[in-house]
């Protein structure tokens, strides 16, 4: 694959691998710059992939490995978490990059209203404010390991609410 072509699909797959890396890294602020080193590293190596179908497996890999880098030096997580994350975050990507219409994302948003307060409260500060768990547990007075069980369930139910709310919308 020439550069040029690499530039221009890195540029498409902009907002998804945005997305990707947040899902890893849990925080915003440093998504861009760990996006700009991965495009970095794709302009450079860009004769390394075999064409534009291997691409997109390509660049998550480039992006997951920056993400995890960063991670380790910031040590906001251990990595083998964060490598938990990035196959979740692969999968997710790939649902919502398939999914154009924003269906999941209205489920979600039905399945969020639904959560007692509570709990909606704590997916408010979790992604809304991008507290990590330490300070939402300080916030709430809470023992941290009670946030990380919290919020394990709340994705579970959470996505199978989504699952749910998407299968009666596709039957007959």
């Amino acid at each position: 694959m020439d550069r040029e072509r690499a530039a221009q699909l890195c540029e498409e797959r902009r907002p998804v691998l945005i997305l990707y890396i947040r899902a890893i890294v849990g925080a915003r602020q440093p998504c861009e710059d760990i996006l700009q080193e991965a495009i970095m590293i794709c302009l450079r190596k860009h004769d390394e992939v075999p064409d534009e179908n291997a691409f997109e497996g390509w660049i998550r890999r480039v992006c997951r490995f920056e993400a995890l880098k960063h991670l380790e030096r910031h040590r906001r997580e251990r990595p083998a978490e964060a490598e938990q994350l990035a196959i979740l975050a692969d999968a997710e990507i790939t649902a919502a990059a398939d999914d154009v219409s924003g269906r999941r994302l209205h489920a979600l948003k039905g399945c969020v209203q639904r959560l007692p307060p509570a709990s909606q409260q704590l997916i408010q500060l979790r992604y809304a404010e991008e507290l990590p768990g330490e300070d939402i547990a300080a916030r709430l007075g809470r023992p941290i390991n009670t946030v990380y069980v919290t919020l394990s369930r709340l994705h579970k139910a959470l996505a199978e609410c989504v699952r749910q709310r998407l299968a009666q919308e596709d039957a007959p």
